[in-house]
């Protein structure tokens, strides 16, 4: 019959325990994490776009494309902004700008009237990128915490249920070579472990 260790597998039990619980976690915090990130992009898409509105009104009206251009530039500078496009009520662009970005970003439009009058229109698009590289960053230092957490509980649980359970063992062993001996009378040596009582009463 094969032998198992008590203390390892008291170790294995704690560490999958320990495991399951901070999966479980970490899983939510990251969750949580993301979904609050997100919302803080969509909130900050729609106050870039309430201000593009809001300054673009008059130049706009004015007919001033040097400063509709001075002002696309400046949202533009924003490294969350990877497009932006303002046109006329005709629909010509006043002013265009695009970087390098994938497919996951958010998009917003707008028109522009003043006094009821069509003026024009604004879209940009927000890249999702730095929110889920900080997603991605978080998680993996979730994961080394996790590892390192592990990696203790192997070292100082084994080290202590060896440490803990070797005294009691060895006065079991001692009564149970007692009773084998033929010699009845308990020895001095006590459990003090309540699940090693029955075998001391």
């Amino acid at each position: 019959m094969k032998k198992y260790s008590i203390s390892r597998w008291l170790t294995i039990s704690l560490i999958v325990t320990v495991a399951i619980v901070s999966i479980v976690a970490i899983s939510s915090i990251y969750l949580n994490a993301n979904r609050k990130a997100k919302r803080e992009l969509e909130k900050q898409a729609d106050e870039i776009l309430q201000y593009l509105m809001g300054s673009l009104e008059m130049p706009l009206w004015l007919i001033n494309d040097d400063t509709v251009r001075v002002i696309g530039k400046s949202v533009a500078q924003n490294e969350l902004v990877v497009q932006l496009i303002i046109k006329d009520n005709l629909g010509i662009r006043i002013y265009f700008d695009e970087k390098e970005h994938g497919q996951d970003v958010i998009n917003r439009s707008g028109q522009i009237f003043h006094k009821g009058e069509f003026l024009g229109e604004v879209e940009f698009s927000l890249t999702k990128q730095f929110y889920q590289e900080n997603s991605r960053n978080l998680l993996f230092s979730f994961c080394i915490i996790i590892v390192f957490v592990l990696a203790s509980l192997v070292l100082v649980t084994g080290f202590f249920i060896r440490a803990f359970l070797k005294k009691p063992l060895h006065s079991l062993n001692e009564i149970v070579d007692s009773y084998a001996a033929g010699v009845y009378k308990s020895p001095a040596a006590r459990l003090p472990y309540l699940e090693f009582q029955p075998f001391e009463n």
